[in-house]
């Protein structure tokens, strides 16, 4: 018979209503659009996953402002709130890569660029719809892929590249589900 008062205990416990969950656990995965200047993705759409509630990582394609992307994110959630957080994040991608020189004849280019990118953003997530705003530092992890080409190339310094870091932002709007 002792049993019983822990029985009913627990049978209350398993009956009444759980707690409100978060909303990075109520629906972990967002599909979303992503629109950003210098960002990884540039204009592009993103699968994003949230393992645990301070926790997420996405993968992507898009296109930049010369050539197509692609990009794998992770993004820690150290202040969240139950439907918004502010988290820092780590990406990288690669893709195409041209740039101008000043003189607009000549092109700095790489067939394959490779990126790093710090990001420090907030996000919103609520009944079903999520938004995030981002922003940060991009760095070339590969300049040595990039060569000239153009009108004047013996101008063209190809170590010189102006992009090898600079600043990026950007907004990703989406479904979470």
């Amino acid at each position: 018979m002792r049993r019983a008062p822990l029985l009913l205990i627990v049978g209350v416990m398993a009956s009444a209503p759980a707690a409100r969950a978060d909303a990075w656990t109520a629906a972990p995965r967002t599909l979303e659009l992503q629109l950003g200047v210098a960002s990884p993705l540039g204009v592009g759409v993103a699968l994003d996953v949230a393992p645990v509630r301070w926790l997420s990582v996405g993968a992507g394609v898009g296109h930049s402002a010369t050539a197509a992307q692609v990009a794998g994110c992770v993004r820690a959630r150290p202040w969240a709130g139950p439907g918004r957080a502010l988290y820092l994040g780590a990406c990288a991608s690669a893709g195409g890569y041209r740039e101008p020189t000043p003189d607009e004849t000549t092109d700095r280019v790489a067939a394959r660029a490779y990126w790093a990118s710090p990001e420090v953003g907030v996000e919103w997530r609520g009944s079903g719809v999520a938004a995030r705003l981002f922003a940060g530092p991009t760095f070339l992890l590969n300049p040595d892929a990039v060569h000239c080409s153009g009108a004047a190339v013996a101008a063209c310094e190809a170590g010189e590249t102006w992009g090898t870091a600079m600043p990026f932002g950007g907004v990703a709007i989406g479904w979470a589900f």
